[in-house]
C-alpha cells in the first residue's frame, strides 16, 4: 500500500481527535522538468526517508530489539524524536523557501517556529497561548499536511529540553507571523 493511501486518523490517538477541520485535499505531485532538478528532488528524499529509516531503526536498538527485515510491515518501523523533528524542519524550509521565492517575503523565524510548534503539537504539549496565536481566531490550527498524519503522533522520550525550550521562547519575536502561515 502506497505511503500516501495508509490510514492518517486514529479515532484512539488524542491528537487525531483534536485535529479539527478535514484534510487538507491532497496537492498531485508535480515532477521537476529538468534534470538537475530530478536529481535534488530525489536526493532530497533519500535524505529524509534515510533520516527517518535510520531513527526508527535506532529506536528498535534502543529497546533491545533487533530488526528482521523478512518481518518489517507498515506501522512496525515508528519514527523517533529525531525523525519527527527533521521532517518538521524539513517542512519549515520547504515553506521557508516558498514563501522567499514565490511572495518574495520573511522572516525564516515565524515560518519555523509555526513547524516546530506544529510538532509540539503532535506531542500534546502545546500551550493555549501557542494555540491561540497561531489561529489568530480561527479554528483551523494546525494546518498543513505533516501535522496530520498520524504516523508521527508517536510521543517521544528525550526531547523535554526541546519541548521547554519552545515553551519559554516569546511568540511576539516570531514577528507576528500568523499571516504568512495560511
Amino acid at each position: 500500500m502506497p505511503l500516501a493511501d495508509w490510514p492518517s486518523r486514529d479515532p484512539d490517538c488524542a491528537v487525531c481527535r483534536a485535529l479539527v477541520g478535514p484534510a487538507p485535499k491532497r496537492i498531485p505531485y508535480i515532477p521537476p522538468r529538468r534534470v538537475g532538478d530530478v536529481r535534488r528532488a530525489d536526493r532530497i528524499r533519500g535524505v529524509l526517508l534515510g533520516a527517518l529509516l535510520g531513527d526508527a531503526i535506532g529506536q528498535l536498538h534502543e529497546r533491545g530489539l533487533r530488526a528482521d527485515w523478512n518481518q518489517i510491515r507498515p506501522g512496525t518501523l515508528r519514527a523517533g524524536g529525531a525523525g519527527q523533528l527533521t521532517v518538521f524542519t524539513a517542512e519549515g524550509l520547504l515553506r521557508m523557501a516558498v514563501r522567499a521565492d514565490i511572495k518574495g517575503i520573511g522572516p525564516a523565524y515565524g515560518v519555523m517556529r509555526h513547524a516546530y510548534d506544529g510538532w509540539m503539537f503532535t506531542q500534546g504539549k502545546v500551550p493555549d497561548k501557542v494555540k491561540q496565536h497561531w489561529a489568530a481566531g480561527s479554528s483551523s490550527w494546525p494546518i498543513g499536511w505533516l501535522v496530520r498524519r498520524h504516523e508521527l503522533h508517536r510521543v517521544v522520550d528525550g526531547f523535554s529540553g526541546t519541548i521547554a525550550a519552545l515553551k519559554t521562547l516569546d511568540l511576539d519575536i516570531a514577528l507576528d507571523g500568523r499571516e504568512f502561515m495560511h
